[in-house]
């Protein structure tokens, strides 16, 4: 097989060139012990060089063989290096040329798969390097192309602006969040999907990049309707993008609180929702919590916000890590003392709290917010109110931490813990997987 690439090499003999092209197509599409011999052998190089052939058809040959390559590329060292070829030999400038060339179906198709095999794992391509791709995507999301062409250019677009900030702004720049939006009233889950995890990604970014998502009018009602879908999945994304816009502005977070009905179903979810979707919209109500005290006093008095704390203090959830942040939570709305309901608040604590503590994880992160809930008592002039753990810490591992608040697969090894200030990446929020909805 190895021999096949060489003769990809032959200028002299077109008709060698493309039926070699063509039986290596077949043999990586259908054999990954083929993709996994060329992906450790040094041919990558020759592949690339047989991207400046004019053919048509050759061309075809060759993007869909690198991309059967890149596909079976696992995210070990090896796998990496050979990626890094592929970044380093101008491979996307390339590709981004042959498309100018040849602006056909067939190539468009390979061209974006290409594009999503290398920004779906790492290492990142730069900014630099994925520009002159960027109109490539846009041209498939606005175009309204169908099928997996879409699929795979909106879900490319997520990946890149999941890599960070600038990479965020460049999508926005690019002009396509209102297509996005369209997408999810698209009625194929294939598409509104990942439509929704791209948006979602763009608001981890800044207060502003947030803006530019909240700023059209029927994101709000469309994230909120999809809360009631029937799949669990769907319900889990939608609250997770609902959790980091209520981890940003005041202006943000009050969106969501004066909405038009959200609360109320933000509070079905809550009790009657599948157990992640739960723990997701527990994250939205820790990060509402952190907010004005005029949207504090809004929450507890027209939206129960004490009762669906007590909901959230009685589901001892198995990532016990989310604990300290539920009592953070409660610190939280104490900080505002008598600009709030306080003495709600204090019922709540002695008749309802006092009791749940018991089933709080004893452990240094609990103890530091159970600390800064006592003195906030005491300064309040509640010193006889007192509230301590008794639990030891379980065995458990590691839970995600949020903003006051994100895809999935392969980048979880580089991601660093977010503190109770921050944005949760899509990595954070997913650890589910990709492939099809659970019902």
């Amino acid at each position: 097989m190895l021999k096949l690439i060489q003769f990809l090499d032959k200028k002299e003999d077109l008709k060698t060139q493309i039926e070699s092209s063509r039986i290596l197509s077949q043999l990586c599409s259908t054999e990954k012990n083929v993709c996994k011999i060329i992906n450790q052998s040094t041919a990558t190089p020759d592949l690339i060089a047989a991207l400046d052939l004019e053919n048509q058809v050759f061309l075809e040959n060759v993007l869909s063989t690198i991309n059967s390559l890149l596909n079976e590329a696992k995210n070990n060292t090896q796998d990496r290096k050979t990626k890094k070829i592929y970044l380093q030999k101008n491979c996307l400038k390339k590709v981004c040329a042959i498309f100018e060339k040849h602006p056909i179906p067939p190539i468009k198709k390979n061209i974006i798969t290409f594009l999503f095999n290398i920004v779906k794992q790492k290492p990142n391509p730069s900014l630099e390097e994925l520009k002159p791709a960027l109109p490539i995507l846009k041209e498939a999301i606005q175009g309204m192309e169908s099928g997996e062409t879409l699929v795979e250019a909106v879900e490319c677009i997520g990946k890149i602006a999941n890599i960070g900030e600038e990479f965020i702004q460049e999508v926005i720049d690019l002009g396509v969040v209102p297509f996005l939006i369209q997408h999810l009233y698209n009625p194929n889950e294939e598409i509104y999907f990942p439509s929704l995890r791209a948006l979602g990604n763009i608001i981890t970014g800044n207060d502003e990049q947030t803006e530019v998502v909240l700023s059209h009018p029927n994101f709000l009602i469309r994230l909120f309707e999809f809360i009631s879908s029937p799949f669990h999945k769907i319900q889990k994304e939608a609250c997770w993008v609902i959790s980091n816009i209520a981890a940003g502005l005041a202006s943000h977070k009050m969106q969501i609180i004066k909405g038009p009905n959200y609360m109320n179903i933000l509070k079905n979810s809550l009790s009657h929702g599948n157990e992640e979707v739960s723990r997701e919209v527990t994250w939205i109500y820790m990060n509402l919590g952190d907010n004005t005290s005029e949207a504090v006093k809004i929450l507890i008095e027209e939206h129960e916000y004490l009762e669906c704390l007590s909901m959230i203090f009685s589901n001892k959830d198995k990532n016990h890590r989310i604990r300290q942040y539920e009592l953070e939570a409660l610190s939280n709305i104490l900080s505002h003392g008598e600009e709030v309901p306080i003495q709600k608040i204090i019922d709540f604590i002695q008749k309802d709290f006092a009791e749940k503590i018991k089933d709080f994880p004893k452990n240094a992160e609990c103890q530091e917010q159970v600390d800064k809930i006592n003195k906030k008592l005491k300064d309040l002039g509640f010193e006889g109110i007192e509230l301590k753990l008794s639990n030891e810490e379980p065995n458990s591992r590691k839970a995600r931490v949020k903003k006051c608040a994100v895809e999935d697969d392969s980048d979880d090894d580089d991601k660093e813990e977010k503190n109770s200030s921050e944005k949760a990446s899509d990595e954070e929020n997913n650890g589910q997987d990709d492939d099809g909805i659970d019902d």
